[in-house]
C-alpha cells in the first residue's frame, strides 16, 4: 500500500489532485492501493514531536510514501527516522539547500517562466511585468527565470507585488490597479500561477481591458482557470498525470523491484539537470492559446551557462522536449 501524505494544506488542490490521479493509476497496474492522509505541523516543531498519521506508525503496512503539500526539512528527517520508503515533491520543498539528499520528482519553475518570457518578448513585447508572491520559494524560482528572459534582452524586470491577499485569484485581481497605473503601462503579464492570472483576467475585464488585445497574460501549471478565460489562458502546462505515475513508480520501487531503474535513458531520451545521476522526466510545454494554439516546447536550460540557452521560442515547434528533474538518493 503507497500513502499519499498530504502537509500543511487544508483541502487537497487541484494541482495535487491531478498528481494523486496519476499516483492511483500506476498504484492500480501494480495491483496496489493508495492512501490519502492529512498532516499539519509547524516548520518549528522538531522532527521527533511531529505526530504522524497512526497507518504511518503501523509496521509493515505501508510499502511507500509520497510527501506533497508544503514540506519542511523537518518532516523529511521525521520519515527517514521510521525508515520508510519516500518521494518528496521537490518543487514544495521548503528551507532545503541545493543538496538535496533524498528522493524526489519535480518540474523546473525557472525554465518555464524563462522561456514563457522569451516567448512574449519574441512576439514584440517590451513592458512585460511579473505578477505573484515570490515568498513561495517555487514562485521565487518563476520570478528568477522571468529575470533572465528580461535581462539576456536588456530589458527591465517588473515585480507587481500586493498586500493582504486572500488568495492567489484575489492576488491578481489586486495587482491590476499597480499594473495599470505603470507607465508606461504593461502589454504583457507574465503570471506565477493560472489562479493568479485568473485574478488578473477578472479585473482586467472590470477595466474595460481585454486579453490579449489589450494586454497579453501567460500562467503556469495549466489549471481549469486556464480554460475558463475568453479566450483561454497561454500557460506553461505541467504534466500532473505523469507526475504522479513517477511519484508511484518512486514510493514502490523498493518493495516491487530488485533495484532502482530511473535512468535517463529510461524515459525517451531525457536530458539531465543539475540535481542528481539518475533521473524520471516531467514534461513541460508552452499552450500559446493567444497567439497560435500550438504547444512550444521547453528546452533544458542550463543554469551555470545562460550563453548556451536558446535566445528565443521557436514560434512554429510543435514538439514536447521533456525536461527531467527526478533525483534518486
Amino acid at each position: 500500500m503507497v500513502c499519499f501524505l498530504l502537509s500543511n494544506r487544508d483541502f487537497l488542490h487541484p494541482f495535487h489532485a491531478r498528481i494523486l490521479q496519476g499516483v492511483e493509476s500506476y498504484a492500480t497496474s501494480l495491483k496496489q492501493h493508495v492512501l490519502f492522509a492529512a498532516l499539519h505541523y509547524s516548520p518549528r516543531t522538531p522532527p521527533d514531536r511531529i505526530d504522524l498519521p497512526p497507518v504511518l506508525q503501523e509496521h509493515g503496512l505501508i510499502d511507500g510514501l509520497i510527501l506533497a503539500g508544503t514540506i519542511y526539512p523537518n518532516l523529511l528527517r521525521r520519515i527517514e527516522s521510521i525508515h520508510m520508503p519516500f518521494v518528496a515533491f521537490s518543487n514544495n520543498v521548503v528551507g532545503m539547500g541545493e543538496e538535496q539528499q533524498y528522493d524526489q520528482v519535480g518540474f523546473d519553475d525557472f525554465n518555464g517562466t524563462l522561456h514563457a518570457t522569451r516567448y512574449l518578448i519574441g512576439n514584440g513585447h517590451r513592458q512585460i511585468v511579473f505578477a505573484g508572491d515570490i515568498s513561495y520559494p517555487w514562485l521565487h524560482r518563476r520570478f528568477e527565470g522571468y529575470q533572465q528572459g528580461m535581462r539576456e534582452n536588456k530589458l527591465k524586470p517588473a515585480l507587481i507585488l500586493t498586500r493582504n491577499a486572500q488568495s492567489f485569484v484575489d492576488f491578481g485581481q489586486k495587482s491590476v490597479e499597480r499594473i495599470l497605473s505603470r507607465r508606461p503601462r504593461p502589454t504583457a503579464a507574465v503570471a506565477g500561477n493560472d489562479e493568479i492570472a485568473y485574478g488578473l483576467w477578472r479585473s482586467l475585464q472590470r477595466h474595460a481591458m481585454k486579453v490579449p488585445d489589450d494586454i497579453s497574460l501567460v500562467g503556469f501549471d495549466d489549471r481549469e482557470e486556464a480554460l475558463l478565460m475568453d479566450p483561454p489562458l497561454s500557460t506553461v502546462r505541467v504534466r500532473k498525470d505523469q507526475m504522479g505515475d513517477i511519484h508511484g513508480r518512486g514510493a514502490t520501487a523498493e518493495s516491487t523491484s530488485p533495484a532502482p531503474t530511473w535512468q535517463a535513458a529510461n524515459w525517451g531520451g531525457s536530458l539531465p539537470t543539475t540535481l542528481g545521476a539518475k533521473h524520471g522526466a516531467i514534461s513541460m510545454e508552452l499552450l500559446s492559446r493567444q497567439f497560435e494554439n500550438l504547444p512550444q516546447r521547453i528546452p533544458a536550460f542550463d543554469h551555470n551557462n545562460s550563453d548556451a540557452a536558446e535566445p528565443g521560442m521557436n514560434k512554429k515547434a510543435a514538439s514536447v522536449l521533456r525536461t527531467p528533474r527526478y533525483t534518486r538518493r
